[in-house]
């Protein structure tokens, strides 16, 4: 089918990498028992109405951290922590209402930033290490921006 007949009027502008932060021990995943947390939350910056279009930006944080199980007698755990902030512009038809558009930012924006997050993240970690990388779990992005407005 022809991706025109189906587009939506909810478009993403772009990204941006706001804070990058990598702090990593390992030389290799690929042989190591590891514990991994993720954390993943998001922040609606801004929205505002111009030039027949309603913008908006939102921040999606990813926190990784792996950390060795295995215990040695010489030196603490190896550990790897990564925290990435991406800043995503999107934009839709001035006829959709604000509390709409900020709905499909939350879920949509957040669907969009995450699958870039796992991207980088996976990228970053792959070139810190000899070998291995984090790749960060699937979500339900539903259940993320309904606990977020809690």
């Amino acid at each position: 089918m022809n991706t025109k007949n189906i587009e939506s009027d909810f478009k993403f502008v772009g990204q941006q990498i706001t804070k990058l932060n990598l702090e990593n021990d390992f030389v290799s995943l690929s042989d190591r028992n590891t514990k991994n947390e993720f954390d993943v939350f998001y922040e609606i910056d801004e929205i505002t109405k111009h030039d027949d279009k309603i913008w908006g930006t939102i921040n999606l944080t990813v926190l990784c951290k792996i950390t060795d199980t295995e215990e040695t007698e010489d030196s603490s755990p190896l550990k790897c922590n990564i925290s990435l902030t991406i800043n995503g512009c999107f934009i839709d038809s001035a006829n959709v209402s604000i509390d709409k558009f900020k709905e499909m930012l939350g879920l949509n924006g957040c669907t969009a930033l995450y699958s870039i997050a796992r991207g980088i993240i996976t990228g970053i970690s792959a070139q810190s290490m000899l070998e291995g990388n984090i790749t960060l779990p699937l979500i339900n992005i539903f259940k993320l921006v309904k606990s977020a407005e809690k």
